[in-house]
């Protein structure tokens, strides 16, 4: 049974300063920069994930489902702040509730946005207030997302890069919710961290996710600057 303490002690293990905002190399520091919360809260011992399902009001992304977050804004001093502020406004969550304990490696959209995740605990009790922008914020057992019930992948092709995006149904109050993209992904990156257990599925065609460094295929990811090509590759169509 997981308690507070060896939750606690597993996330800040993943903790990673070799991306962060104010330390990043020249080819990443001129993108676009946005930060994702990831709440994990615990309930009779089980580890949940807070997701949220977008609603029809936002301008792209309708009805995907993510993590609490958005873009930086003037006044945001890191990625912590950029996800906390965005969090509140989303789902209500006070920033004085979360318990900030480790900054996960970013990776890059197809919108050439470098986005991270900042990983939180917080209380069992929390009740979530959504926002226009949330249709629904619920919680799933976070060891779903290593597990190949309801999971598919698909492969896509990226200049330099084609690996799988993965995708995971549930039903939540009835509703079918579909988890995928990079929400999913950080969620198996995590999950396989602090469980310490690989995912019954492959997660890249090139590497293994090992649960020693989770982390790895995103390291790679950043290293090789597939949205830099972006841009020639439109302009020969």
């Amino acid at each position: 049974m997981w308690t507070h303490e060896h939750l606690r002690s597993k996330v800040s293990n993943l903790n990673s300063t070799e991306f962060r905002w104010d330390n990043l190399h020249d080819s990443l520091r001129n993108l676009s920069k946005s930060a994702v919360l990831i709440p994990l809260t615990l309930k009779d011992g089980v580890i949940y994930i807070w997701l949220t399902k977008r609603s029809e009001d936002v301008k792209i992304y309708k009805n995907q489902v993510s993590f609490p977050g958005g873009k930086w804004e003037k006044g945001d001093r890191n990625a912590v702040d950029t996800a906390l502020r965005e969090a509140h406004e989303e789902i209500g969550l006070c920033p004085d509730r979360v318990e900030v304990v480790a900054e996960l490696i970013p990776k890059v959209s197809i919108h050439k946005i470098l986005v991270t995740p900042v990983v939180g605990i917080v209380c069992q009790d929390f009740q979530p207030k959504p926002n226009n922008e949330v249709a629904l914020a619920f919680k799933l057992p976070l060891e779903r997302f290593l597990l190949d019930d309801n999971h598919w992948a698909n492969v896509y092709t990226l200049p330099l890069v084609q690996d799988y995006v993965h995708f995971f149904q549930d039903v939540v109050d009835g509703e079918s919710v579909v988890t995928w993209g990079m929400t999913a992904h950080f969620a198996i990156e995590l999950a396989c961290g602090i469980f310490q257990k690989s995912p019954q599925f492959a997660v890249s065609l090139s590497l293994d996710m090992m649960p020693d460094d989770p982390m790895n295929i995103a390291r790679q990811g950043l290293y090789v600057k597939w949205w830099e090509h972006i841009d020639d590759e439109k302009s020969k169509l």
